[in-house]
């Protein structure tokens, strides 16, 4: 028996600090994915404002066809005209939604777009993507060629910038496209984070903490465990 204990302890386990940084990884992702639609993440970060995209979109039954172009970047209003786009399409199908915030406003302004200091463009197809929200309801400008339900990410940053001088407010509001082709609505939740307090890490990070904590425990604990085999084994 005791040989078959020093064998087992003898087998390098798995370290749990990659068990750790990989559990953070699912953690992140799975709250990325949480939410059904497009998610809009306006972060304040790292003396930035980083936008990121994420998310799919079904189209509803109804819309139109134009064309047009993307503008880049963000609007704030206080009249409840605000808009958020990225990428570039020729032709877009435009959605309006049955069950929007009417009269919401993500901020005072600014009133004419802001661009982007630098971009990271779609994946999933999607090409160019435009939300905006006025006085009467949201309405999404979808690129034409993009495929129902493909899984998108994208991002902007606007370097420099804060909430404050972007005029934008710390809130959530979730935007809903019913009578779309599946039993549930497609939505577009507009997520608007503020920094955290001086010292205070940012989710991710505490997340990412804690398991390296987690990691660095299981590692005094096993040589505690070696110790006590070590003086409870009889001697050869």
């Amino acid at each position: 028996m005791f040989r078959n204990l020093r064998f087992a302890h003898r087998i390098r386990p798995i370290r749990l600090s990659f068990l750790a940084v990989l559990f953070t990884a699912c953690v992140l992702s799975w709250n990325v994915g949480a939410e059904a639609g497009i998610v809009i993440d306006i972060t304040e970060t790292g003396g930035n404002v980083v936008v990121n995209f994420s998310g799919s979109f079904t189209r509803p039954e109804s819309g139109s066809n134009s064309g047009g172009s993307v503008t880049e970047g963000i609007t704030g209003g206080s009249a409840g005209n605000n808009s958020v786009g990225l990428g570039s399409y020729t032709t877009y199908d435009v959605y309006t939604g049955t069950s929007s915030p009417s009269g919401s406003s993500w901020g005072t302004g600014p009133s004419s777009p802001l661009s982007p200091t630098s971009t990271v463009g779609f994946t999933g197809g999607m090409g160019g993507f435009v939300f905006e929200d006025t006085p009467s309801g949201g309405s999404v400008y979808i690129n034409s060629s993009y495929s129902d339900n493909s899984v998108i990410t994208g991002s902007m940053t606007f370097t420099g910038q804060t909430l404050a001088s972007m005029f934008l407010t710390p809130q959530t509001i979730v935007y809903s496209f019913a009578g779309s082709l599946v039993a549930t609505p497609s939505t577009v939740t507009v997520n608007i984070v503020g920094a955290p307090p001086a010292g205070v890490p940012e989710p991710a990070s505490l997340l990412l903490l804690s398991s390296i904590g987690l990691a660095g425990g299981y590692r005094q604990f096993r040589r505690k465990s070696r110790r006590q085999v070590a003086a409870t084994a009889p001697q050869a």
